[in-house]
This record gives structure tokens, C-alpha cells and sequence, in this order.
């Protein structure tokens, strides 16, 4: 009796470390996959030139059209709605909320962008966007109490500085 005794409790302590080794890989995978869609957000937006800007022979970023494009992205790569919640097929649960949007079209360059209460520095090239957005994980088997993550990207603008005339 004692022997199946034993048996049972070393199953059941098998499944319950199992399950937390579960519950960790499933937050770690979608705190990866989170970060992905932000990145692909921020670099798409950073590509949204402004026309005018353009014309003139400016490289600046059209800050309307790089939050459109980078709410697209985002909705698009994380299964959200257009209010960021998340779909019944998206395999998030909360909506995400956006911290940050920022577009930085002024310089001189390179620009290091500092930002103390999000703990966020990068140094930026050319121009640029600044995303972050928190995200709720709730957990599985509710090992964890609810983890909030702030996942920051940097995008920049692909192409290479115009010469300006003289």
C-alpha cells in the first residue's frame, strides 16, 4: 500500500511540474511572438514617407499614415480587432494597449531617443519609430498571477540619406 501510495504521489508531482514547465513555455512563446509583431510594426511604419516632404527632398516619416500601418501589422500578426482586442481565433485574451508611438523625423542623426519611465534608449540612424505597447498574459493553469509586459521596438527608415543639393 505505502509503495502505491508513493507511486501516485510521484505521478502527480510529474504532471504538476510538467503543467509549470507548460505554462512557461506557452508565456515565453507569446512573449516572442508579441515582440515579432511589434518589430514588423515598427519597421513597416518607419517605411510611410511623407509625399510632400519627399518632393521637397526631405526624408520624413508621415506620422498618420506609420500609426495606421503600424496598427495594420499589429492587428494582423497578433489576431486583434480594431480596437486591439484580441479575436476568438487570436490566441491572446486581453487587449493590447499602446504606451509609445512615437516618429522621430528630426535630428541631427544619429539621435539617441531616451525614455526614463519606460527604462527605453536606442540610437537611431536615420528616421525612425519608437513603439511600445503593454500586454497582458493570464496564464494557463494560473500559475502565475497575471504578467504584464511593456515590449518595446525601433524601426527604421530602409533607405539611404538623399544628397542634397548645393
Amino acid at each position: 500500500m505505502n509503495k502505491l501510495l508513493l507511486i501516485v504521489l510521484l505521478l502527480t508531482m510529474t504532471v504538476l511540474l510538467q503543467a509549470a514547465q507548460l505554462e512557461e513555455e506557452v508565456a515565453y512563446h507569446t512573449f516572442f511572438r508579441t515582440k515579432n509583431a511589434v518589430n514588423r510594426a515598427a519597421v513597416a511604419a518607419a517605411q510611410q514617407l511623407d509625399a510632400a516632404a519627399l518632393a521637397e527632398g526631405r526624408i520624413m516619416i508621415d506620422s498618420h499614415e506609420a500609426r495606421h500601418t503600424a496598427e495594420w501589422y499589429l492587428q494582423r500578426n497578433m489576431g486583434l480587432d480594431s480596437q486591439h482586442r484580441p479575436r476568438l481565433d487570436g490566441f491572446l485574451k486581453h487587449r493590447i494597449e499602446w504606451l509609445r508611438f512615437e516618429v522621430i523625423n528630426e535630428g541631427p542623426f544619429p539621435y539617441r531617443y531616451y525614455d526614463p519611465s519606460i527604462n527605453y534608449e536606442v540610437v537611431l540612424e536615420k528616421p525612425g519609430v519608437i513603439a511600445v505597447i503593454r500586454l497582458r498574459y493570464p496564464g494557463v493553469f494560473l500559475w502565475y498571477d497575471e504578467l504584464e509586459w511593456e515590449i518595446k521596438a525601433t524601426g527604421e527608415w530602409f533607405g539611404e540619406p538623399m544628397s542634397m543639393p548645393l
